[in-house]
């Protein structure tokens, strides 16, 4: 590139400089023993000089010529970035006066080359690196409840080794810090992987030397590490032609924990628990009996409570209503008493459990279940025993909920009882239109019900609303 010198001899009236952008041009200065050649990326395109880099501080030289091979007197300088003022940068080497400079450190190097017989001086600048970047260790730095941090260390220190390959716009007048890297620096090329396919990790890392791995449960938002004991391995392809690099964890323990259940509401009909709630907050009536199944992960305990009715709380009911616990290996499943699940809202708390040497990680999450408060309604007023679309007096199961005890009296228009239940709402069978289910027909006509029912909420049914005329028809 072209330069304007002030060692320069004054009576030297043309400059020839070492431009890769020109294609004529041969590359006059050399190095012979790098590992890994390229291209300044100067602002100015068109001015380019040499990089070299080499993986070995001991073998560094650079040769010059002039462009025609003839004879010639040389002069090396080395750039001096502390110096403030730009132009004064390239400092002579004293006695370096021969066409190969030996026993050279990394930095800028310029060369003036003489030839006395056509009176020429050629001028050529190049940048010298030397890749002797080690990788130490890859080890574990904090084995916790909320992460798994891993960190890389390298020599020389990591946070330094960006300056090592750092070069300078000499192309502009404030010359500007330039870097033979890429984007990402020296380790943008990398892969890292666990050795068990069971702990999910991204194959890039942004953030090394430090590796977090870490997940969120989802249910409470909280970070924890990895759930299953894995080694970590992080392969390293340097940016210069190096053999990749393989470094390895020892196997590292899963000390964390992630709590997690699922809850399922008995089901009458087969008689058996069902599948289970999908919604946020489940809903069942009074007395709400369900089974809570843990679906926690890495877990040696787990602890159930149920937390009470903010408005029994406020009455004075006790804080937590249910517990029970167990080993993991033991028993998943807990069945709390239903009859402490009357209407109102109750948060279930699941807590998971993991001891390792040392250190006890806990994981808690909650689902807020609603018991609904009781009620009677959609009560039909016409029945066709018999046939037709109503066959039988009943109430549909989901209009009446959360009972504690019903009771539903039929009577004539004359006042005489034809029908009664007392009893479980839900296995009541409805009026066949029979006296008393069992003998015989009643005619058609028109009769009263009388329905009281009481709820788990201490609600009773018994008034006007419960009270009407029937339309039975055959």
């Amino acid at each position: 590139m072209l330069l304007s010198h002030k060692l320069l001899k004054p009576f030297i009236a043309f400059v020839i400089v070492c431009s890769l952008s020109v294609p004529t041009a041969v590359a006059q200065v050399f190095a012979p023993t790098s590992d890994w050649a390229a291209a300044t990326d100067y602002y100015f395109a068109a001015e380019k000089d040499s990089v070299f880099v080499f993986f070995s501080p001991d073998d560094i030289k650079l040769r010059a010529q002039f462009s025609d091979s003839l004879p010639a007197l040389y002069a090396w300088y080395k750039y001096n970035s502390t110096l403030p003022n730009y132009e004064d940068r390239f400092q002579i080497i004293e006695g370096a006066t021969d066409s190969v400079l030996l026993n050279i450190s990394q930095g800028g190097y310029l060369v003036e080359v003489y030839n006395n017989e056509i009176d020429s001086l050629e001028t050529y600048t190049c940048w010298v690196f030397v890749d002797n970047v080690q990788i130490e260790s890859f080890q574990v730095l904090r084995n916790s409840c909320e992460t798994l941090e891993l960190m890389l260390s390298t020599m020389p220190n990591f946070f330094d080794i960006p300056s090592l390959f750092t070069y300078y716009d000499i192309s502009r007048e404030v010359h500007q810090e330039k870097s033979v890297l890429v984007e990402g620096g020296y380790f943008a090329n990398h892969t890292f992987k666990s050795t068990n396919s069971e702990v999910d990790v991204p194959q890039t890392i942004y953030t090394l030397p430090f590796i977090n791995i870490e997940f969120i449960n989802d249910r409470n938002g909280v970070t924890h590490g990895p759930l299953y004991e894995s080694s970590y391995e992080l392969t390293i392809t340097p940016p210069f032609g190096k053999a990749p690099v393989v470094v390895a964890t020892p196997s590292v323990p899963a000390v964390a924990t992630k709590a997690d259940f699922e809850i399922s509401f008995w089901d009458d009909e087969s008689q058996s628990f069902g599948l289970p709630e999908t919604g946020e907050n489940p809903k069942g009536e009074a007395l709400l009996e369900m089974m809570l199944k843990s679906t926690s992960e890495n877990a040696d305990s787990i602890y159930w409570n149920i937390l009470n009715d903010k408005l029994r709380l406020a009455k004075g009911g006790d804080s937590i209503i249910w517990q029970d616990s167990s080993l993991f290996d033991v028993r998943i499943e807990s069945y709390p008493e239903k009859n402490r699940l009357k209407p109102g809202f109750y948060n279930v708390e699941h807590v998971s459990e993991k001891n390792t040497p040392g250190l006890s990680c806990l994981d808690t999450v909650y689902t807020m279940v609603e018991v609904d408060t009781s009620f009677v309604q959609n009560i039909p007023n016409v029945f066709t025993p018999g046939g037709g679309l109503y066959p039988v007096f009943k109430i549909a199961p989901e209009d009446l909920q959360s009972l504690k005890s019903f009771k539903i009296v039929i009577h004539s228009r004359s006042g005489k009882q034809v029908y009664r239940y007392t009893g479980d709402p839900k296995k009541w069978e409805g009026w066949n239109g029979k006296v008393d289910n069992t003998k015989g027909d009643v005619p058609s006509g028109v009769y009263y019900y009388v329905i009281d029912a009481v709820g788990w909420d201490g609600v009773r049914y018994r008034k006007k609303d419960y009270r009407g005329f029937l339309h039975l028809y055959r």
